[in-house]
């Protein structure tokens, strides 16, 4: 390799380390803080949700209840009055 080519070569490399911006720890910090926080809303969210579908569904199965035991009630008094 030429000496020019080989100089210009290291020339461009040193030239793209200065410009470079390298990542600190502070940055990782920062955004390792960010990710945290935005990981917290999303799981306050989440349970947000679980709890609204639980209680919806908590309301569905009682009136589901009600209606096996009138079911339940009204074939007891059918079987009791077809005997009595």
């Amino acid at each position: 390799m030429p000496e020019n080519q080989a100089e210009a070569i290291a020339e461009a490399f040193r030239a793209a380390q200065v410009e470079a911006d390298p990542v600190t720890r502070t940055d990782l910090a920062a955004h390792d803080t960010d990710l945290r926080h935005a990981l917290q809303e999303t799981e306050q969210r989440l349970k947000a949700q679980i709890d609204l579908l639980r209680s919806d569904l908590t309301g569905k199965f009682t009136l589901l209840q009600w209606m096996l035991g009138l079911l339940l009630a009204g074939v007891a008094s059918i079987v009791i009055r077809s005997f009595f």
